[in-house]
């Protein structure tokens, strides 16, 4: 069973390895603004936050995207009960995968590290799960994403927009 086994793991990194030659191997740039909202307590309704996202990411698999992202965010205004505040500013550097369907819809996941600024700053894993969709545009492709983060004890929802552009071009043989 274990030859078997071992054989079907070799067939298949085999055929993973000359499906590379066929895919697309530029890498994308992604930045863009992207606006957050705290969900931990419902009574941080008046508080918003507001950032910049960043990602490097390439087709690994077809359809299956790699990379690193980053993004920060400060937050404006108070909880409405006395003593709460949400940390002022939340800064992530994650690595970052997702899943591009065919009818360009995508699905990804990112977990790094989380930095909560406040009165002290706090560091933990950060994880971000989120769903968008890719315009191409003709000239450069365009994603709005809606996700959600988990950064600390702090929970955010939030939308991010950004241009996606490639920053090299495919190797030529």
């Amino acid at each position: 069973m274990k030859k078997v086994i071992c054989f079907l793991l070799i067939f298949h990194f085999g055929k993973l390895c000359l499906a590379q030659d066929s895919l697309d191997k530029t890498w994308h740039a992604e930045a863009g603004p992207m606006i957050t909202v705290p969900i931990r307590y419902l009574h941080y309704y008046s508080v918003l936050g507001l950032g910049a996202d960043v990602a490097a990411n390439r087709q690994f698999v077809k359809g299956l995207f790699a990379g690193a992202r980053m993004n920060y965010a400060f937050f404006f205004g108070n909880g409405s009960v006395e003593g709460e505040s949400v940390n002022p500013g939340l800064f992530n550097a994650m690595v970052d995968g997702f899943y591009l369907f065919d009818f360009k819809l995508l699905l990804g996941f990112s977990g790094g590290l989380g930095l909560a600024f406040g009165g002290g700053t706090d560091a933990n894993f950060s994880r971000v799960f989120y769903a968008g969709y890719l315009f191409n545009t003709g000239r450069h492709d365009m994603i709005i994403t809606a996700f959600f983060d988990q950064t600390n004890y702090q929970k955010n929802l939030g939308l991010r927009g950004s241009f996606r552009l490639p920053i090299t071009t495919p190797h030529q043989n």
